[in-house]
């Protein structure tokens, strides 16, 4: 979408009691192709867990912990949402790489 705002979600799921997440995600480091605006908790971590981000050309590390663990789910949970800018002279229809690079999964303590 030319000219607009594309949000791509970032959902886990399968995944019993999640304390944090570490991710690196990668996008084309091509400003004239996208920007990446904001980074927001997803609807399933907004309440839950804080992150700490850094991001440059064409990537992103984020890291979410929180006191509370997800709780297990059967439908995907949304933990991120990344906001990028598509410029007024991309091409209707073009596909941009958003891609997983790295993740690693933090489960709740279950000491009593």
């Amino acid at each position: 979408r030319a000219g607009e705002r594309v949000s791509v979600p970032v959902n886990v799921r399968g995944i019993d009691d999640l304390a944090g997440i570490d991710l690196t995600i990668t996008f084309p480091p091509d400003r004239t192709a996208l920007t990446l605006e904001s980074i927001e908790l997803g609807r399933a971590a907004n309440t839950a867990f804080e992150y700490i981000a850094r991001y440059g050309d064409g990537f992103v590390q984020v890291s979410m912990s929180g006191s509370q663990a997800l709780p297990a789910a059967t439908t995907p949970h949304e933990v991120l949402l990344l906001n990028f800018h598509a410029p007024p002279w991309s091409s209707a229809g073009a596909r941009l790489p958003v891609r997983l690079r790295g993740a690693g999964l933090k489960p709740a303590n279950k000491h009593t």
